[in-house]
């Protein structure tokens, strides 16, 4: 089943037949990042375009150039103020105004067994989040495991036309990576591509293909079948499923293969190409480890440059020579490193150097784990990465299965809720459902404990705590010493977020524990208490 959220996303980033692509621009990365973020600084999500009345107050406030002050700090991309300019109220309008279109699409893909994932989707891609933060694909479109797209893999580039020796070598490096525990993904095209993901498919093992031209013709290649009716394949595709091949699309999903690879080997290249561009694009990025075959005599041109460093200005990586003999000790040290991981963990792990976010920055809900790594995964809208990757789409609250990181997954491991969270269905699909239901519904009778200081009355309750001192700090600097709710929500937007009666509920809590006071019971404004 397909969200209502997911459809809005749809509508606006995506087409759904070849008459329309003359008809409709749907939003691009760059556009859909954008807006994306600034829906949710706004207190908006895509669902919320598909009501009319909705649609109309986010443009209302889209004009008002206050509104894109955060965002545009968050996001920062080239050229973000004819990004802004090119989303109209038109434009949208129309786009959403597909429904049918989108109907029809639907069933089709349905019917090829295509599945869809937005950003918000417990398998969307890990490192593809992590390291395009908002310029991240709004949707993939799939068939097969998908399972498979946050599982380690090493990638594989080459030349469409490969000679036989291009070829064994291919397959000589596919069985070593694979006795590594390894998948391949490359890009399921002729050539090294799809030579390498068949030779892990006969080793037993698995492989991811992006797709650059119609997922929806290759979800019913007999190349591909038995695979992905074994669950050992997965062939995903950022672009619209149906689309003919494009040498754009072709050179814009190079980074994709290597942005799910731990590393990734450039087979054979020539110093032009969807091969070469692809590798010179890691290069410049330093997304992961270049490996590059020597494994011929007379090496294509594409290889000689890349191992002699020319090229490209200040690279970020150096590419590795490597060969049928020496693939293996080229690896084990990343394999080493994901043994370790996965491992039991006896001691405070170290950081970890590779597909890491920056430090998250300190929120209102941040917690104690405040300075360990977090993974960017769907979900994390709350906690200390708030002002990092606000902005990526909300899935429907209805749907289950929207919390997935590590930390997350420890908070929702104890399944008894209060009531306060089990009747309140938006609290109980929050990342922080379980700090919520532990920090803020405590009974009567331990909130009434008046003789408890600051420290003693919100102890243990870490969010309640950082929330309280903020919001005694912004009492403090007003020349009254008193401020509205009104004020409170909007220097709390984070709150929005969460439920609309959340800040309510959270200043009601502070106010039977005796931390502040309302001066006028008729009015929603808030003092701390006179000093004994």
């Amino acid at each position: 089943m397909i969200s209502e959220n997911t459809k809005a996303v749809l509508l606006l980033t995506t087409y759904f037949n070849s008459k329309e692509v003359s008809q409709y621009k749907p939003l691009t990365e760059n556009g859909y990042g954008y807006f994306a973020c600034w829906l949710s600084q706004n207190g908006f999500k895509p669902l919320d375009l598909l009501n009319a009345e909705q649609f109309d107050r986010v443009f209302d406030l889209w004009d008002n150039p206050l509104s894109h002050t955060k965002p545009k700090k968050i996001v920062g991309f080239s050229r973000l103020e004819q990004t802004i300019s090119d989303i109209t109220y038109e434009r949208l309008h129309a786009l959403l105004n597909r429904g049918a279109s989108l109907s029809i699409a639907l069933d089709k893909w349905a019917s090829a067994g295509i599945w869809i994932m937005d950003r918000q989707h417990p398998h969307y891609p890990k490192a593809i989040r992590a390291q395009l933060k908002h310029k991240c694909p709004a949707i993939f479109f799939g068939v097969g495991n998908m399972e498979l797209l946050n599982k380690p893999a090493v990638g594989f580039v080459g030349s469409r036309d490969c000679t036989d020796e291009d070829t064994t070598a291919t397959q000589a490096y596919v069985h070593a990576i694979n006795d590594l525990g390894y998948q391949v993904v490359s890009g399921a095209a002729k050539g090294i591509d799809s030579e390498s993901m068949l030779a892990s498919l006969n080793n037993g093992h698995s492989a991811v293909g992006i797709v650059a031209d119609s997922l929806f013709r290759a979800s019913g290649s007999g190349q591909w079948r038995q695979a992905l009716r074994n669950q050992q394949l997965a062939l995903i595709t950022p672009f619209y499923p149906e689309a003919g091949f494009s040498a754009n699309n072709a050179m814009a999903r190079n980074k994709y293969i290597y942005l799910l690879s731990q590393a990734t080997v450039v087979v054979c290249s020539g110093e032009k190409g969807g091969t070469w561009s692809g590798a010179i694009e890691n290069i410049k990025n330093g997304w992961v480890p270049l490996l590059v075959s020597a494994h011929a005599d007379t090496l294509q041109a594409g290889n000689k440059t890349l191992l002699s460093g020319k090229g490209v200005n200040k690279p970020l990586i150096t590419p590795i020579s490597v060969t049928v003999a020496t693939i293996n000790s080229a690896l084990n040290t990343e394999h080493a490193e994901h043994a370790e991981q996965a491992a039991p963990q006896t001691e405070a792990p170290e950081e970890k150097p590779t597909h890491q976010l920056q430090e998250p920055a300190k929120g209102l809900l941040s917690t104690t784990k405040q300075n360990e790594p977090v993974s960017n995964t769907q979900g994390d809208f709350f906690g200390s990465e708030v002002d990092d990757v606000q902005g990526l789409d909300f899935q429907q609250k209805s749907e289950p299965n929207s919390v997935t990181t590590e930390s997350q997954n420890e908070l929702r491991e104890t399944p008894e809720q209060t009531p306060e969270v089990e009747s309140n269905p938006e609290l109980q699909n929050t990342p922080n459902a379980k700090l919520l239901s532990t920090d803020i519904s405590l009974s009567t009778e331990e909130n009434l404990q008046a003789s408890l200081d600051v420290n003693e009355a919100i102890a243990g309750m870490p969010v309640l705590t950082v929330f309280y001192k903020q919001l005694a700090e912004l009492i403090n600097q007003d020349p009254t010493k008193q401020v509205s709710e009104e004020a409170i929500s909007q220097h709390f937007p984070e709150f929005e977020l969460i439920s609309k009666t959340a800040l309510a509920k959270w200043l009601k809590q502070l106010q039977e524990l005796g931390l502040i006071v309302r001066p006028n019971a008729k009015k929603k404004v808030y003092a701390l208490p006179a000093a004994k």
